[in-house]
């Protein structure tokens, strides 16, 4: 039970870090520049936590 809610977490941050370099690209293309660096940054956080979360998840079981 404890695997699948890590995949289903790990699912969610991928999606949110997909999410949020689409608003950084969206960003770029509007030229709003501190904008589109705010959002690389999130989506960057997001996979890093996603990729954490899937090692620890493998770690443990």
């Amino acid at each position: 039970m404890t695997a699948r809610l890590l995949d289903a977490l790990a699912l969610v941050l991928l999606v949110g870090a997909g999410i949020a370099f689409l608003q950084g690209a969206r960003h770029i293309g509007s030229r709003e520049d501190l904008h589109a660096i705010y959002w690389m940054v999130v989506g960057i956080a997001m996979l890093r936590a996603c990729s954490g979360v899937a090692r620890a998840d493998r770690a443990g079981g």
